[in-house]
């Protein structure tokens, strides 16, 4: 069942959800790109199950509980990510072991500022770590859920150490066009949504 707590709990476990602000079309990594389309699948999924939030509040909910943890839009975090690595590696498919392993180092090391969700405190914390500290809560989604399990979604350092796909050859100049700023999540999914759905009407 699912109760008033439901969107804290999303909100704190937001971080997990981050690739759903990545627009189809960015020519990221099929590892990247599948975790993309799990995450959404599990918004949708969660949308279909409770009376209360539709897909794109979901996605709101998401954005909110990031921008709270680190003070960031979702697209700065991603794009944190990205530039960590190919500021070792540059962009393209010929990326040497060497560098994938200098960049996997330099990932697996990030370190941002964050808040606690419970406690409200923010300091500075390994970005990989933070993941694993909302586990809990990424388990009371699966409960919800009823299906899949936590790797299918789970964001990877090593995932971002080649983060182009092998026919990519975007540059760090036009990432900015696949990590968009975005006010409304609504405009970041687009029509993922499957269409125009009326809001579910919220409880008191």
């Amino acid at each position: 069942m699912i109760n008033g707590l439901f969107s804290d709990i999303l909100q704190a476990c937001a971080n997990w959800f981050l690739y759903i602000f990545i627009t189809a079309d960015a020519p990221f990594n099929t590892s990247i790109m599948k975790k993309r389309s799990n995450q959404i699948a599990w918004l949708k999924r969660l949308d279909a199950i409770n009376p209360t939030y539709n897909y794109n509040e979901l996605c709101l909910i998401v954005q909110d509980g990031i921008v709270k943890k680190y003070g960031k839009m979702p697209a700065d975090v991603l794009a944190i990510l990205y530039n960590t690595a190919v500021g070792v590696n540059g962009v393209g498919s010929t990326i040497s072991d060497e560098q994938t392993a200098l960049a996997t180092q330099k990932l697996n090391a990030l370190s941002l500022p964050t808040t606690n969700s419970t406690t409200g405190k923010t300091e500075e914390k390994n970005f990989w770590t933070g993941m694993d500290d909302v586990l809990s809560f990424i388990k009371q989604i699966l409960a919800l859920l009823g299906i899949g399990k936590e790797a299918d979604i789970k964001p990877t350092a090593t995932e971002w150490a080649k983060p182009n796909s092998s026919s990519s050859s975007v540059s760090m100049s036009s990432i900015g066009d696949y990590l968009p700023w975005v006010v409304a999540a609504a405009i970041v999914i687009g029509g993922m949504s499957g269409g125009n759905k009326n809001k579910k009407s919220k409880k008191s």
